[in-house]
C-alpha cells in the first residue's frame, strides 16, 4: 500500500446515496457536504435582497445540481421545461436528507 493511501481517511470523499422518485422514474440523490452546504447559504444571502421568482429558481437548480448527477449536466433552459411542482419538491427532498429541513 501506497503511503498516499495509508494517509486517506476511507471516509473522505464518500458519498451517501439513496434512490427517489423524480418525474415517477427514479433518480439517485447525494446528502449535501457541509461545504456543498455552505455554498447554498452565500448564494442564499447573494439572493436575499433580490425579492424574485428567477432569484428562487436559480437556488433551487444549484441545489438539485449539487446532489444529482444525473441533472447536474443540464442547461438552465432544459430545467426550465421541468415542472415546477416536480423541482420544487426534488429540491425539498435533498434539503429534508441532507439534515436541511424538517422531517414529515
Amino acid at each position: 500500500m501506497s503511503s498516499l493511501n495509508m494517509n486517506k481517511n476511507r471516509f473522505i470523499g464518500a458519498k451517501i446515496k439513496k434512490s427517489i422518485k423524480f418525474m415517477g422514474q427514479d433518480l439517485e440523490i447525494k446528502k449535501l457536504t457541509v461545504s456543498q452546504v455552505l455554498q447554498i447559504q452565500e448564494k442564499a444571502k447573494e439572493i436575499g435582497d433580490i425579492d424574485s421568482e428567477l432569484a428562487n429558481i436559480e437556488l433551487l437548480v444549484f441545489v438539485i445540481k449539487s446532489s444529482a448527477d444525473e441533472l447536474a449536466e443540464l442547461t438552465k433552459d432544459e430545467l426550465n421545461e421541468f415542472p415546477m411542482e416536480e423541482l420544487t419538491s426534488l429540491s425539498n427532498a435533498i434539503m429534508q436528507y441532507s439534515g436541511l429541513a424538517g422531517t414529515k
